[in-house]
């Protein structure tokens, strides 16, 4: 068993994490000794990825997803520094790095469609050598390699999900919405910043949420009307009001992301699909540029993501036997452009806790959350920053963003990648040997 090891690392914050991983060669892996049968909410990102790690390390794990299938699609998210190290361990990182939507340019568009400026993100990944410590993925395509790697030795129920717990000193019964029970020795909510896993074992959401300020709207299109290369992202919008669109599957889709600001939260029917798409109409009915076709092909789209953006900020992710992960514990949200990252860094975290202490879930949930604790709380600050970038609130921040951000991004974003890479951070997972073969 190794141990990482607490040092002075200057100017990198990881320096406050000191926890244990199992180090794994080969196939070879020992047994845990007690709480072997754990069931996990949730099959998107930490889910998996918990399931995983827990099956390598002699736990038996049971996955419940609320979905009849695989949710697909989705906008694009990022796979990052440690994650990467995590997926190379799983053997899926060729995988993640074959199905990249490899965006190269920002466009910041005007009224009339016309190119005011952009960023070049093939340049700014060349000179930081991005596509080695990073991959651009549409969520649900990194749900789906997550699922493929672990579905021939993991039990996934689809179309279910927990209805009722009842913990006591040998383990969790859980009652599921289709009428069955089982008994699990821990249970792990795996399932996202609305948690039916947290409402059972915590409480009601509010207490938990820190709203941004922010409603955001996701949407596919099966046309791609403006015959957009998926290299490029058009962003569009007034002070308060975003749009960012960008085509996916061979330029076969058209998949747009609206974003506003909104001071007080909304409140309406998360059930209630159309009343969530009048509600952005509304919102966006007197803007230009591509607004107006856009919206009226949501009208069509099925899979629409309506949410407020917040996080969720806990003073504890455990309660006896039931462990939370994922948004479920700390969702940072979108804003910070981290939340899959974090989600598989929690859960190779958690996995390894459970390990090194044979299955011993409060001494494991506790260092599991005394060490992850000060990243994701790093994280959540970067809030304001990504607001004000996405969605400026003024005129002049958006002139800002739109001018001086394309002059100013390779000046801000250069001297620090040649830095990390000069003087790079100690990794949160250096401490255990290649788990893969097929990727070491």
């Amino acid at each position: 068993m190794g141990y990482g090891k607490k040092k002075d690392h200057g100017r990198c914050f990881v320096h406050l994490v000191n926890f244990r991983f199992f180090l794994w060669k080969g196939k070879e892996t020992t047994m845990a000794t007690k709480n072997q049968t754990i069931l996990i909410s949730g099959a998107s990102i930490a889910g998996p990825t918990l399931a995983y790690w827990l099956k390598r390390y002699g736990f038996t794990p049971t996955v419940v997803e609320r979905s009849p299938v695989l949710r697909a699609g989705g906008f694009p998210i990022d796979v990052r520094n440690e994650a990467v190290e995590i997926a190379k361990r799983m053997g899926i990182w060729s995988d993640l790095q074959q199905k990249s939507t490899t965006l190269d340019e920002l466009s910041f568009m005007d009224a009339r469609n016309r190119r005011i400026s952009g960023i070049n993100i093939l340049t700014l990944r060349k000179m930081l050598d991005l596509d080695r410590t990073w991959a651009e993925i549409l969520r649900g395509d990194l749900a789906e390699t997550l699922y493929e790697a672990t579905k021939n030795e993991v039990e996934y129920l689809f179309g279910d999900s927990i209805q009722a717990m009842a913990q006591d000193d040998d383990g969790v019964d859980v009652t599921f919405a289709s009428g069955g029970t089982r008994h699990f020795d821990l249970v792990a909510g795996a399932d996202g910043v609305h948690s039916n896993t947290r409402q059972l074992v915590f409480g009601d959401e509010a207490p938990f949420e820190w709203y941004c300020g922010y409603q955001v709207a996701v949407f596919t299109t099966t046309d791609n009307y403006l015959r957009l290369d998926h290299t490029n992202m058009l962003i569009y919008g007034v002070p308060g009001k975003q749009v960012m669109i960008r085509s996916s599957r061979d330029n076969k889709e058209l998949g747009a992301c609206f974003m506003f600001k909104q001071p007080t939260k909304l409140h309406y029917d998360r059930s209630d699909e159309e009343q969530q798409k009048q509600l952005l109409a509304d919102v966006y009915a007197d803007q230009a540029w591509e607004i107006p076709t856009l919206l009226e092909k949501m009208r069509a789209a099925s899979d629409l993501y309506f949410d407020p953006v917040s996080q969720i900020r806990m003073e504890s992710w455990s309660q006896g036997r039931v462990v939370l992960l994922g948004d479920a514990a700390h969702c940072p949200s979108l804003l910070t452009g981290q939340g899959s990252t974090l989600a598989m860094m929690g859960a190779y975290i958690l996995a390894g806790e459970l390990q090194a202490t044979s299955g011993d879930h409060r001494q494991a949930f506790q260092q599991y959350e005394q060490a992850f604790r000060p990243v994701i709380s790093k994280e959540q600050k970067k809030l304001k920053s990504g607001g004000d970038f996405l969605v400026p609130a003024t005129k002049l921040g958006l002139w800002a963003r739109n001018h001086l951000g394309p002059v100013l991004a390779p000046f801000i974003l250069v001297p620090g990648g040649i830095w990390n890479r000069l003087f790079p951070q100690p990794s949160l997972v250096k401490n255990s040997v290649s788990f893969s073969e097929k990727e070491a």
